[in-house]
């Protein structure tokens, strides 16, 4: 089975920049935009599932299999998506559900504890609340400035846990740099220079030189 379909997915395998976190987890054939990123306890099922590019997944979010997920989505802590479609530059509240063959257009807003319904169909830009969700206003431009606020930040928590991985990865540990005088320190006591190389060849990777 192709790992790539000519538009920048993959077959069950992080690509580009994605983020999966270690407690989080992929079930089966689930096509990957790059930039994705998935939190812990974030669970997506294939087969037949599809995320775009720079989908976030919260924790706790649930994906089930045959869900199309288009670019930018940004889903709230403890969501749940079943065999639906979510247009592009979405965002969708907490502990929201979304039913089998909704469809739920583009820039949207679905706030936290909305369900909606089976085959229910949303225009783009709608404000959803309720149970059952319906639509109730149109989505601001300024709401959508917030949102993408709020993406940013969490673009900067990824690529803490992304150097947070790779030390684990390099060194089997997880802990801060030491910086560069408490290696010396150390050096001197022990006599090890393998010490500071091992250091110095992880804060290489990040562009600091000591």
């Amino acid at each position: 089975m192709p790992k790539d379909d000519g538009k920048g997915l993959s077959n069950n395998i992080t690509t580009g920049d994605c983020f999966i976190d270690p407690l989080a987890r992929i079930v089966g054939h689930v096509l990957m935009g790059e930039g994705c990123s998935l939190w812990p306890g974030v669970v997506v099922k294939g087969d037949d599932t599809r995320l775009g590019k720079d989908v976030i997944l919260m924790p706790g979010v649930k994906v089930e299999e045959g869900t199309n997920i288009g670019d930018r989505v940004f889903i709230a802590p403890g969501a749940r998506l079943e065999q639906c479609t979510i247009g592009g530059d979405t965002f969708v509240g907490m502990d929201t559900v979304i039913c089998k063959d909704a469809e739920v257009g583009k820039g949207s807003v679905i706030t936290d504890g909305t369900i909606i319904r089976e085959g229910t169909v949303i225009p783009e830009r709608s404000l959803v609340k309720g149970t059952p969700g319906t639509v109730e206003g149109r989505v601001t431009d300024e709401t959508l400035r917030k949102i993408t606020e709020v993406r940013s930040q969490l673009d900067w928590r990824k690529e803490e846990f992304k150097i947070m991985l790779k030390r684990g990865e390099l060194f089997g540990v997880n802990e801060l740099p030491g910086r560069p005088e408490d290696m010396w320190s150390e050096y001197r006591d022990t006599g090890d220079s393998s010490v500071v190389e091992r250091e110095a060849k992880f804060l290489k990777l990040f562009g600091i030189d000591i």
